[in-house]
């Protein structure tokens, strides 16, 4: 999108406030899908609300993650094309993101478990938290980028494109049709997956995740 139209989509918007699961959420992320740190984190973002600045009286974006609103450079949205596996759409994309991530959720909290409330910032060292487990050597979104193109190097056809919804979280699910390729993901990322503590203030301001 251009810049002009991103601020005529959002303008109409100011003083609204979207919830994932909710009306028009969807509609109102996608705006992100060319963002360079939000677009491929969008599965993050659990609410979006358009304010105007108190300053300037300037449009501003704001996500809410972590129990946290951020405010985002909206313009941001309009100044990167990122390339798009062929033959899936922005949403579809961001939703197998979701699932893939929401498939490997067991791992994650077990290795949580295994940390004893041993935690540390690998980035700052601070003690306090909240923490996440991050991707690290490699990262997430190389060990699925790797995962797929396994997949398709193995004639095993197009990943999913349609989804269930976690009733808790929210979260893309796989749905049954699609659990040898769930299962097939999840021994691939139990292989590759290297994890680190962070603290929610470095893990959020990291921009390699997809």
């Amino acid at each position: 999108m251009r810049v002009d139209d991103v601020r005529a989509f959002l303008e109409p918007r100011v003083s609204q406030r979207y919830i994932r699961g909710k009306p028009e959420f969807d509609d109102v992320l996608a705006v992100l899908t060319d963002h360079p740190v939000w677009g491929p984190r969008a599965h993050d973002v659990f609410g979006i609300r358009v304010q105007k600045s108190l300053l300037n009286g300037a449009v501003q974006l704001q996500l809410l993650t972590n129990r946290v609103w951020f405010t985002v450079s909206w313009r941001r949205c309009a100044t990167r094309q990122r390339a798009r596996r062929a033959g899936v759409q922005p949403v579809a994309e961001r939703r197998l993101t979701s699932a893939m991530r929401h498939a490997i959720r067991p791992q994650t909290q077990a290795w949580k478990r295994a940390q004893h409330g041993r935690w540390v910032c690998a980035a700052c060292g601070t003690f306090v938290g909240p923490f996440h487990a991050d991707h690290v050597a490699p990262p997430f979104s190389e060990i699925k980028a790797m995962f797929l193109k396994r997949e398709g190097d193995a004639g095993s056809g197009p990943p999913p494109v349609c989804f269930g919804i976690d009733p808790v979280s929210c979260a893309s699910t796989f749905r049954d049709p699609d659990a040898a390729f769930k299962e097939r993901w999840q021994a691939f990322h139990a292989h590759h997956a290297v994890y680190q503590q962070l603290c929610a203030p470095c893990n959020l301001s990291k921009s390699n995740r997809a």
